[in-house]
This record gives structure tokens, C-alpha cells and sequence, in this order.
């Protein structure tokens, strides 16, 4: 949802796209809610991220038509329901917590044991140890979701110098951030599952579409 000057809310699909889409799958049930998941599930298309990849970079990314659609959206809305409920999601229970008395530390610096692979330092007291190679194929952006982790940089607030607030996640406690980070695993190795299953996108062919998706998102 976005919202206008009035602080009213309203859907970031387009009427034109909406049409589009039911028009080209010729099912006038498709809602906006389902090309949102669709769109999800597009954008976590390893195929997807390969083939359109400069996109990212120069233009408005390219949303292809899928002759997939319902699969797309079917496994979009797996993922965004997953990834909304990130910090709800069961911890990994192939991992082994390793610390030392009740104090688990302050958190200053994470990083990966060299040594160990699978192993995560969260403070000088408390580690994780077991945890799986394929946790960091999924990725938001450049890193996946336990790197974003790792050396976050603490800053101030927007327009809070004066009052010195600041946005430090470690500051949330080593007992918050292990937790999380068990649960940023069973994240990540479910959303690999889901996008292994994602189909391939096999287009539908549609004159000038780039022109036409370029003045539905203006």
C-alpha cells in the first residue's frame, strides 16, 4: 500500500496493470494482491535476477509476463508471508548454541570463525556452531540476511543530533540477536526450498511491453 498527501491509502497496483494482467491470463478474478505475490515471486527468480540483472542498475526493473503466473504467484506469496514473519519463524534446531554461564556478553562484532565454517561468533561468550553452507545462497541485495548482521554500522537517527540518538542493533542484546539468528537461518534455507520449486519463466511475447509496463509505474 502507499499512501497520498491526504494520508489515505492506496494500492500500488496500477488500474491499467491490473487490466493488463487480467487480460493477458484472461481471468478477470486476478486481484492485486495476487500480482504483488506474483511480482515477489518474479523478483526471487534466480532466472530472473540472471537474465535482467543491468535492469536493476539503469531502469525500472523488467517484470515479465509469465506463461508460470499462478506458480509465480503461488510460491510469491509463500515467500512474502515467510520473510513478513521473519522474527516469528520456528529457530533452527540443527544449530548448537555454545556459551558460557548466564552472561552471554555484550555484543561488539560478529564474524565467522575462519577456522570453523558454520560457526558464528555473536560475542566473546556465545557462539553458534552447525549452522548449514546454504545459509547465505539467499540474498537480499548483495548479502543474505544473517550478513546483513555481521558489522552493521551504528548511526544517528535522522535529525537527532542534537539529542544523540542512536540506531545500533547490536544495542538489542546478545540473547535477542541469537534468537534471531536462528530463526534468520530456518528463513533462509526455507526461502532456497521455495525458490528451488519456482518455475521457468518462459514469457509471454507482448509488442512494445517494456513502453507499456514503463507508463503503467509512472
Amino acid at each position: 500500500m502507499l499512501g497520498n498527501k491526504e494520508g489515505e491509502e492506496h494500492g500500488a497496483i496500477s488500474p491499467k496493470a491490473l487490466d493488463l494482467f487480467k487480460n493477458v491470463y484472461k481471468d478477470p478474478s486476478i486481484s492485486p494482491e495476487d500480482i504483488f505475490y506474483y511480482v515477489y515471486g518474479i523478483l526471487n527468480s534466480e532466472e530472473y535476477r540472471e537474465k535482467w540483472k543491468n535492469d536493476f542498475i539503469h531502469n525500472l526493473p523488467h517484470i515479465p509476463l509469465s506463461r508460470n503466473f499462478e506458480e509465480f504467484k503461488r510460491i510469491g506469496k509463500a515467500l512474502g508471508e515467510l520473510h513478513i514473519n521473519y522474527e516469528s519463524a520456528d529457530p533452527y534446531s540443527g544449530a548448537k548454541v555454545i556459551c558460557e554461564g548466564e552472561d552471554l556478553g555484550s555484543v561488539k562484532r560478529m564474524h565467522w570463525d575462519k577456522k570453523n565454517p558454520g560457526t558464528l561468533h555473536i560475542s566473546d561468550k556465545l557462539s553458534i556452531t552447525n549452522i548449514p553452507q546454504g545459509v547465505n545462497l539467499w540474498r537480499i541485495g548483495n548479502k543474505s540476511p544473517i550478513e546483513w548482521w555481521l558489522n552493521p554500522c551504528p548511526k544517528l537517527v535522522a535529525n537527532s543530533k542534537k539529542v544523540g540518538i542512536v540506531n545500533n542493533p547490536y544495542a538489542l542484546g546478545a540473547r535477542y540477536i541469537k534468537n534471531l539468528i536462528l530463526r534468520l537461518i530456518t528463513v533462509s534455507l526455507e526461502s532456497q526450498k521455495l525458490i528451488n520449486f519456482l518455475p521457468e519463466i518462459d514469457e509471454v511475447e507482448i509488442v512494445n511491453y517494456k513502453q507499456i509496463w514503463k507508463d503503467m509505474t509512472l
